[in-house]
């Protein structure tokens, strides 16, 4: 070997040495921003970051790096690096510098496992002196100015034994802070941007509001109670319900502040409008070193909506610091936090940031038994290493309260919610039938009319019973493919406001008239304002979200503008099948109850009050549901450190039982295209750009179906080859633009497919 060339990376080649000092530099930039908010022992995460790669100086490693050794004869097995860095700690040294056995311990620890540890955990630990033997020649050759007198010692198979639940804390956020470090200084990004700017847009956001609003005579605009109360509570953790349009996005911002924050939405489109209201809010500048958008279509999204700002670094960049959590404020899905729960390999950098994070949880009523488990599991974890949450909802149910406070969460949450109790939006008409096309027809009177079914199926019966009358008929549900979907979402949003701008750029009153049948895809999300909302009854929950896409920014006349149609002495569509059996009939009883002894106009705090009194814990408590939801919160404390991988996790937690068809009407008529995006995505030429580029474009023409539908309802046509371990079932089923997907029978799949 070359005295000191000893590599730590190959593409481009870097030597430990050097690599090692950007992990101390990183270090430094760490400690500068959130010093005060970590709960680690900072000395003994720079000996970390110092220790944990000399392991490379082995013969066997620097062999498969360093491209000047490619004809070297050696016959030699590579050692995990991780483990040959531990024999170079010395134990005297740190003990003589104040550092406890152990403190030694996690340190060890850490060292040892910090790349993956499964491919460690079954380590014979006997051949270790070969290696050692080994490591003495290199060492003759190996300096570094920040270790003197470097010495190999034996290894200590003591140190790796198990650690008891205290050291275990300090454990995760002492290798997940290296692992953070390693991540960045091995991708040449900051590991931290600093959040100094936050609070300053927030105050620029107000001010400007006031001068708007100073214009139209209103000289008292300032944050109003609810945001003022999360301002001032930045240091909690909480729980706040407030009434849709009370301005929770800002509140929300108020208490993350200047400091590290999550905003975490269960819906895609959510995530990205949040996204795009911060990089309005902060003027487009430096928007790359600001905010993060991260889900599932991260990269396809900035491709197509970041090109309009000027930003520093390429977009790959932009994507590198998205994914390893290392801008100020991240706007995200739960599965790319929460999945901690499964303490998959390698969690522990996620964790670890998240101990000195702010975690928004909004729109929590959208989780089912499933999600809130795995939420409430989660959020005991990052109060434990030190992180702060906040909850902001337009219902919270009583048992989940509790629940919560059972696992240990700690939590203040104001004694009232925070609404509007003056302004009544919604009068509602409560039918004990079933929802019927004759009804809706009869309430379309040139109103803009929205109809909400609990499933697909009926969705699509009431399009088929209404589509021969001489009416403005449209339907929106998940079975469209996702370039139909998308076209969907924006018709339904531009059809569904209460203005629209004229060709002058005015303000005009919505003239619109028509009828869009949708299932509970419409229940968030949208920002629509429809005349009439018909539905069919869910659960108390869903039902109050769905009154919220209707007179959204109203007040009602004496004209009913909701029309609630609860099955009569039958279950509506979905129960049993999407909807819990249960929670569904004590939302059923109680609001009937409700609406026969009570005047049809409802207000928001009289909403809270049911959701509070149907959710009540001892409504709920010997339901199967609130025994899911207990079964999720314990099933995650079975899963041991290191069982799975990330993938894993994110299909566990996602519970997914799904899979992505093309129905073979759009498979036949796109064939060129779907071709030319597979090839283009398994082209080794093509630029990470083309690729995502092309992938998006493939998965237009895609959507998911339930496993238990695919095995029932269809029949794969052929199976679509794009990647070594990606496939995409090409279906027989009917499909256009207008109903969506719906399958035919065996007969018609023998013969032809039907195309309509």
């Amino acid at each position: 070997m070359y005295i000191n060339r000893y590599l730590a990376k190959s593409n481009p080649e870097e030597t430990i040495q050097k690599h090692t000092d950007n992990l101390l530099n990183q270090l430094e930039i760490l400690k500068s921003i959130y010093g005060d908010k970590i709960d680690v022992n900072f000395k003994l995460l720079y000996y970390a970051c110092l220790y944990h790669d000399i392991g490379k100086i082995s013969i066997a490693f620097q062999k498969k790096v360093d491209k000047s050794l490619k004809n070297m004869p050696i016959d030699i097995v590579e050692f995990p690096h991780g483990v040959l860095s531990t024999l170079f700690i010395d134990r005297n040294k740190l003990k003589n510098l104040g550092f406890t056995d152990d403190e030694i311990k996690l340190l060890y620890q850490s060292v040892y496992y910090h790349h993956n540890r499964e491919s460690i955990e079954k380590l014979d630990t006997s051949s270790i002196s070969d290696q050692r033997e080994l490591l003495e020649k290199e060492l003759e050759g190996f300096s570094y100015d920040k270790l003197e007198n470097i010495k190999l010692f034996n290894f200590k198979e003591r140190l790796i034994k198990p650690l008891n639940i205290d050291q275990y804390k300090k454990y995760v956020i002492l290798k997940g802070l290296l692992n953070r470090l390693d991540y960045a200084a091995s991708a040449h990004i900051i590991v931290e941007n600093k959040n100094d700017f936050l609070e300053k847009y927030l105050q620029i956001f107000m001010n400007n509001l006031k001068k708007e609003e100073a214009t139209k005579g209103n000289l008292n605009v300032d944050w109003n109670d609810l945001q003022k109360f999360m301002k001032n509570k930045t240091d909690e953790n909480i729980i706040v319900v407030a009434q849709t349009g009370m301005g929770k996005t800002e509140a929300a911002l108020l208490w993350i502040g200047n400091n590290k924050g999550f905003f975490t939405l269960p819906i895609r489109t959510s995530i990205n409008s949040i996204y795009e209201r911060l990089k309005k809010m902060l003027i487009g500048e430096k928007i790359d070193q600001r905010i993060a958008v991260l889900h599932g279509d991260t990269r396809s999204y900035y491709y197509k909506n970041i090109e309009e700002y000027d930003i520093d670094s390429s977009i790959e960049q932009y994507i590198i610091r998205t994914r390893q959590l290392s801008l100020p404020i991240t706007v995200c899905t739960l599965d790319q936090l929460f999945t901690i729960v499964f303490k998959y390999r390698n969690y522990e950098p996620v964790l670890a940031t998240l101990s000195y994070s702010k975690i928004v949880i909004d729109e929590i009523q959208m989780y089912g038994p499933d999600l809130l488990g795995y939420l409430i599991s989660g959020l005991k974890m990052i109060q434990d290493v030190g992180g702060k949450f906040a909850i902001i909802t337009a219902t919270f149910p009583e048992f989940l309260g509790k629940i919560m406070i059972d696992n240990g969460l700690k939590f203040e949450i104001p004694e009232s919610p925070f609404v509007d109790e003056c302004k009544i939006r919604h009068n509602v008409k409560w039918i004990e039938d079933s929802i019927n096309s004759e009804f809706i027809k009869d309430k379309y009177k040139n109103n803009r009319v929205l109809v909400i079914c609990n499933t697909v199926k009926k969705c699509q019966e009431l399009f088929d019973e209404l589509e021969s009358d001489n009416i403005n008929l449209n339907m929106f549900h998940s079975k469209f493919i996702k370039k139909d979907r998308a076209n969907k979402e924006k018709e339904i949003t531009k059809f569904g406001k209460l203005y629209n701008k004229d060709e002058e750029g005015n303000l005009k009153l919505n003239q619109n008239n028509g009828i869009w049948i949708t299932t509970s895809v419409a229940e968030a999300s949208l920002d629509i304002d429809f005349d009439v909302l018909i539905t069919e009854l869910s659960e108390v929950n869903s039902l109050f979200q769905r009154f919220g896409r209707c007179y959204r920014k109203r007040t009602c006349t004496d004209e009913y503008n909701c029309y609630v149609f609860d099955g009569g002495n039958k279950d509506c569509s979905g129960v049993g099948t999407v909807i819990d059996v249960e929670i569904f009939n004590i939302s059923k009883n109680y609001l009937r109850n409700f609406f026969k002894r009570h005047h049809s106009k409802i207000n928001e705090k009289e909403k809270m009050d049911l959701v509070s009194s149907i959710y009540s814990y001892e409504n709920i408590k010997n339901t199967e549901y609130y025994n899911k939801l207990n079964k999720f919160i314990q099933y995650t404390k079975l899963y041991y450190p290191d069982q799975s991988d990330k993938k894993d996790a994110q299909n566990e937690f996602r519970r997914i039982l799904s899979t992505t068809v093309i129905p073979k009407v759009v498979y036949d008529k796109n064939i060129k295209e779907i071709s030319d995006c597979i090839e283009i995505i398994n082209e080794k030429d093509k630029s990470l750009k083309e690729k995502a580029i092309a992938r998006e474009n493939l998965y237009n023409y895609t959507l998911s179906i339930n496993e238990s539908e695919m095995i029932s309802l269809y029949t794969n046509a052929e199976i679509l080859e794009v990647g070594r371990y990606e496939k995409i079932n090409v279906i027989y089923s009917n499909y256009n633009d207008k109903y969506g997907l719906r399958p035919i029978s065996k007969e018609q799949q023998r013969d032809e497919l039907i195309i309509w």
